[in-house]
């Protein structure tokens, strides 16, 4: 069955939800010198560098990389499986990486200066709160809609369609090929964004991503957070914008004598004792990535209805699913009944969504 057009009738605005990030902590920076290779754990982000005449770290005079040119927003994942240059977005720096069983070295390939060079690491960021723009629970996935929450992310507050700069501020997401991916941004203030997962961004069963924020006023990122990437973790939206209550949802009514199509607001109850179709009209992130649509099941109240269509429904990491209603089934249903989503997916640790409403008659 084709799926059904949507006129989305409900607003589904994210959440300005006022949430301080982790307390800032001490830079954790490294010098970094000709002949003074200096061990960085495997896994570790160089974030940044700046020079300075001496280094306090080692008492030796120390020597900087030759350095002709390299983004302002240089970022190098050092891990350790992981040889030669690894900048993003663009650029290289000529600091090559030594690779040894359990740590990553770093040397110089310059001793024409006496300056040190010394490098910012992602461990001495500030914390980041990352999660679904949806159910809010920390889980994301490519192309889906997720939040950020911390503390001095920007500035200023911005709204825009999809932007990669908004706010004055970048959001990058470090996926499972260990590749940092841009993210497009539909929401900056300084303690929330809300951007789109980049659809190429590499997710596993098991895959931890990173989502950095980097202000561009600053010139450098402030900051970071951990969070589990999978392929799908469904999430529906709800009108209170914090994932419980009543769904953000459509009811679409198929008229029996004309085949016509009338959408209806989803607050009036459900009536089931009609020879009218009756489809339920979901909206949420996460669900896309699913193979097939018949690896997704909708249950209202326990009682499982047929998922027609599970995918993209047009506007920005927006998911849409719509199930028609087994009239019969749900003939004695009245009153708020629960609804859930689930994907039988085995790549991911998220298979249900979080439990929302719909008033039947």
């Amino acid at each position: 069955m084709r799926s059904i057009p949507v006129r989305v009738l409900c607003v589904l605005v994210f959440m300005a939800v006022l949430m301080g990030g982790k307390p800032a902590r001490a830079e954790n920076v490294r010098c970094l010198g000709f002949g003074v290779p200096n061990p960085i754990p495997a896994g570790e982000v160089i974030v940044g560098y700046t020079y300075t005449p001496s280094c306090p770290l080692l008492p030796q005079p120390l020597y900087n990389a030759a350095i002709t040119s390299a983004p302002a927003e240089n970022l190098q994942i050092c891990t350790r499986f992981l040889t030669g240059y690894y900048f993003i977005p663009s650029g290289w720096m000529t600091v090559p990486e030594f690779v040894t069983s359990s740590r990553c070295n770093f040397g110089t390939s310059d001793t024409t200066s006496n300056n040190a060079f010394v490098l910012r690491l992602l461990s001495g960021i500030p914390g980041l709160g990352v999660t679904d723009s949806a159910r809010y629970q920390a889980v994301i996935t490519p192309s889906g809609l997720a939040s950020a929450f911390g503390s001095g992310l920007t500035a200023v507050s911005q709204s825009g369609s999809c932007s990669l700069t908004l706010g004055r501020v970048h959001v990058w997401v470090l996926d499972g090929q260990s590749i940092f991916r841009q993210a497009c941004i539909l929401f900056a203030g300084p303690t929330q964004i809300n951007f789109q997962v980049p659809s190429t961004a590499a997710s596993a069963v098991n895959t931890t991503g990173r989502v950095l924020v980097y202000n561009l006023d600053q010139a450098r990122i402030v900051a970071q957070g951990a969070v589990p990437l999978r392929p799908t973790a469904p999430a529906l939206f709800t009108q209170n914008q914090q994932g419980t209550g009543r769904a953000a949802a459509n009811l679409l009514r198929v008229r029996a004598a004309d085949g016509s199509q009338v959408y209806e607001d989803i607050n009036n109850p459900i009536d089931v004792n009609t020879p009218d179709d009756l489809y339920l009209v979901l909206y949420g992130t996460g669900i896309r990535n699913v193979p097939s649509v018949s690896q997704v099941r909708t249950s209202i109240s326990g009682i499982f209805n047929q998922v027609t269509f599970a995918g993209a429904q047009g506007s920005v990491g927006l998911d849409q699913v719509n199930v028609l209603l087994d009239k019969a089934a749900l003939a004695g249903l009245h009153g708020e009944q629960s609804v859930v989503v689930s994907v039988t997916d085995s790549r991911t640790t998220v298979p249900t969504s979080n439990v929302v409403t719909v008033p039947f008659r």
